[in-house]
C-alpha cells in the first residue's frame, strides 16, 4: 500500500487524506494488534522500531476517515475477551480480519439506522444494540452483516409493538 493508493483532497493548500485504514499487525502466530492509521505500511515501520519480534501487516481495511475510529472501537469490542494489553489480542490473523470486517458492517448498519432508528422518546438504535445479549454480541464477528441487520430490525419491530 502506498500513499498514492489513498484518495487525497486539498484543504487550504494542505493535502489531507479522506480515507484511513483499520489494520491487523501480527507479532507471532496468535498475537495481533488492531489499530487505525492513514498509512498502515508506515505504521508497521513505526511499531517495528520498538518491538523485539518481527511484525507483519496481515490485513488493512480502507474506511472513510470519519468512520475509522468507530470501526476500530467496534473491532476492539468484538475481540475484548481476547485482549492481552491495549490494542493487542490473542487471536489468529483470520479471526482478527473477520472482526474488522464485521465491525465495519456494524458501524455502517448503525449509520444507516440514523434518524430512522430514533424516536422522540428514545434513541432506538442504541437501545437495539444494547438489547442484543452479551453472548450473541460476541458472536457478531462470525455473523454476516445481513444477519445482524435482520436481528436489529426484528428487535426494532418488537419495541414498536411493545410501545403501542
Amino acid at each position: 500500500m502506498t500513499s498514492a493508493d489513498i484518495a487525497l483532497t486539498e484543504v487550504s493548500g494542505n493535502t489531507v487524506s479522506a480515507r484511513a485504514y483499520v489494520y491487523a499487525i501480527s507479532a507471532g502466530a496468535d498475537v495481533v494488534k488492531i489499530g487505525k492509521a492513514k498509512n498502515p505500511g508506515n505504521r508497521l515501520k513505526e511499531l517495528q522500531t520498538s518491538h523485539h519480534q518481527p511484525l507483519v501487516l496481515l490485513y488493512s481495511l480502507e474506511c472513510a476517515a470519519g468512520e475509522v475510529a468507530a470501526v476500530e472501537r467496534e473491532a476492539h469490542y468484538l475481540l475484548r475477551r481476547h485482549r492481552l494489553e491495549g490494542e493487542w489480542f490473542k487471536v489468529d490473523g483470520d479471526y482478527a480480519m473477520r472482526a474488522i470486517c464485521q465491525a465495519l458492517d456494524i458501524v455502517r448498519i448503525r449509520e444507516n439506522l440514523g434518524e430512522a432508528g430514533k424516536t422522540p422518546r428514545t434513541d432506538a438504535a442504541e437501545r437495539l444494540v444494547r438489547k442484543i445479549p452479551e453472548h450473541a454480541r460476541e458472536d457478531c464477528a462470525w455473523k454476516t452483516a445481513r444477519q445482524f441487520e435482520c436481528e436489529l430490525r426484528e428487535l426494532q419491530r418488537k419495541m414498536k409493538e411493545a410501545a403501542a
